[in-house]
């Protein structure tokens, strides 16, 4: 027996509410009488809905299914409320389905939402293919303005923009904790939008992020703000006093997220003091530059990172006239490196990157996954990357690199090391020197990118390194990377490898067994290779290689180039 679902709808006159409407033919004579019209179809629908395995659930699982298709807040839940009636009072009455409003393209639903949340606090975000309706929605907002906790909006014309300016001036926002402003570039234009927030009229301010909006003086005084991203202060109109910028920073004592993106200052030489350097204690999640390496420099030498392990990425603008990679870096480092950003400090992995596109310096304070920390243990990551000149005309050497990255007092020492460059990075590179730093290495993985020639000669040349002759090394000390236990190479081969590539590394696993006194040599050996001709060529190719070194590894693997089983 059926009990009709909404509305107080009555059993249609002629039929019994004991009869199993479920039934096809029942059913199909219910949709029937429905369609023909008159006072009794709303309970005849009743009937049919209720019929079905939905409308039997209850309301608290029906609720429970609607905050699922919210999570993440979706700008389509709302098809919900088309299904049927009884589905829209029930999501129309639900208080939780309307603390975040999503404009996607319309906003009756945004009135909706303001006048049924029963939540004291609302989230409202405007997506970019709604921008169009941002005074619309701003000024359904105004009543609200004690309830509203973020406001988030998106590529913003030059035009809405002075509507959120004028919204935020005329009112105080006592509960907004999270404000997104983001305005469509308009980098060639000379007077950039100019927003001020006053502190007395947002005192729940925690998470600020504007991309190019100016926002000018009274931003300095937000010291509550866990978040602080900005961007797109490139242009002339759009600059800071480097002293002025940085003390914003170290006034942000809460500060967790800290990113800074294109942002220009007028006097990017001055001498800022580091005597009295500011310790960002909470700064633990994210900190972003992406600034001219002196601003960066000025930046990183006036604060220090107490946490050992935010997520931290540092790349340089490119300036003419600094060609030098090392040169590059430097001038990117604070003035004391281990105080300011401890993370380098405290490198067990990293990845040096040289290639015509990008250089970096990439290192983790934390194992591979395969080698999970412990709970106590805190994961780190910090890149150090250096602009480009548009033309790809300043290419950057790996052995600069390699030398900034073995002068950051690493400790505890480096195990895992993985490079990839161009043969135009490594050009009269020493790889015993480059490599000599490194001597307690227990990975090195090596990725090139360039002609199959160059790749087969430097593939050759990382392996005589690791060949020292029994006659001129006998003990452990003589050997170049001693602790080395995985080996990893990935490029093309001319012939495959089975013309050059196998002989050295067979005699290098030999010589290496006889100065290290070992039997298994590596633990893994992965070759990551391409340049057979044929699926029958790589298939012998692998046979050749697993037969030889098979006596020497405890695992071997053989791959095409981009198929290896190993990240």
């Amino acid at each position: 027996m059926f009990s009709v679902p909404y509305y107080g709808a009555q059993t249609p006159e002629g039929l019994s509410s004991d009869v199993d409407y479920a039934d096809p033919l029942q059913r199909a004579q219910l949709v029937v009488r429905a369609r023909a019209g008159g006072r009794d179809s709303p309970g005849l629908y009743a009937l049919i809905n209720a019929a079905t395995p939905v409308g039997q659930l209850p309301p608290e699982i029906l609720i429970e299914i609607f905050l699922y298709l919210k999570t993440p807040p979706s700008a389509g839940w709302e098809a919900v409320l088309l299904v049927c009636r009884r589905w829209f009072y029930i999501a129309a009455t639900t208080g939780a389905l309307w603390t975040h409003l999503k404009i996607g393209g319309r906003t009756n639903l945004l009135y909706v939402g303001l006048a049924r949340s029963r939540s004291p606090l609302v989230d409202v975000e405007v997506l970019e293919s709604a921008a169009h309706l941002t005074k619309e929605v701003l000024d359904a907002l105004a009543p609200y303005t004690h309830r509203l906790r973020s406001l988030k909006l998106r590529r913003m014309s030059a035009d809405l923009v002075f509507w959120l300016v004028r919204f935020v001036m005329e009112n105080a926002l006592p509960a907004l904790r999270c404000l997104e402003a983001h305005s469509e570039d308009r980098s060639n234009e000379d007077t950039p939008p100019l927003i001020g927030l006053f502190p007395d009229r947002f005192p729940s301010l925690a998470e600020l992020r504007c991309s190019n909006i100016f926002l000018f003086n009274p931003t300095l005084t937000f010291t509550g703000l866990r978040v602080f991203e900005v961007s797109g202060y490139s242009g002339p109109p759009i600059c800071f006093v480097l002293r002025i910028l940085i003390y914003t920073i170290r006034v942000l004592e809460r500060i967790e997220v800290l990113t800074l993106t294109d942002v220009n200052v007028i006097d990017p030489e001055a001498d800022v003091s580091q005597e009295d350097r500011v310790i960002l204690w909470r700064l633990c999640k994210l900190l972003r530059l992406l600034l001219d390496a002196r601003i960066s420099k000025q930046l990183l030498s006036n604060i220090a990172l107490w946490h050992p392990a935010p997520d931290v990425s540092v790349a340089s603008l490119y300036r003419p006239g600094i060609q030098d990679d090392e040169e590059c870096f430097q001038r990117l480092l604070p003035n004391d490196p281990p105080i300011c950003l401890p993370a380098l400090t405290n490198l067990v992995r990293a990845n040096v990157r040289v290639l015509p596109s990008s250089c970096s310096i990439e290192g983790y304070t934390s194992y591979t996954p395969e080698e999970p920390p412990s709970n106590d243990e805190m994961r780190g990551h910090i890149k150090l990357e250096v602009g480009r000149s548009p033309d790809g005309g300043n290419t950057l050497s790996l052995g600069g690199a390699l030398r900034i990255l073995s002068e950051l007092r690493v400790k505890p020492p480096l195990e895992e090391l993985r490079i990839e460059f161009s043969p135009a990075a490594v050009k009269d590179l020493d790889w015993r020197s480059a490599l000599a730093s490194f001597s307690e290495l227990r990975s090195l993985s090596v990725v090139l990118s360039g002609t199959i020639e160059t790749e087969t000669a430097h593939l050759e040349q990382i392996l005589d390194v690791l060949h020292s002759p029994p006659a001129q090394a006998s003990v452990e000390n003589d050997a170049v990377l001693p602790e080395l236990q995985r080996l990893r190479l990935s490029g093309f081969l001319s012939d495959g490898g089975n013309g050059g590539l196998l002989p050295r590394v067979v005699s290098v696993l030999e010589n290496r067994r006889h100065m290290l006194g070992r039997e298994v040599v590596l633990e893994e050996l992965s070759l990551d290779l391409d340049g057979h001709e044929t699926n029958e060529a790589f298939e012998q190719a692998k046979e050749t290689f697993a037969h030889a070194v098979t006596p020497f590894v405890a695992h071997f693997v053989y791959s095409r180039l981009g198929c290896s089983a190993f990240s």
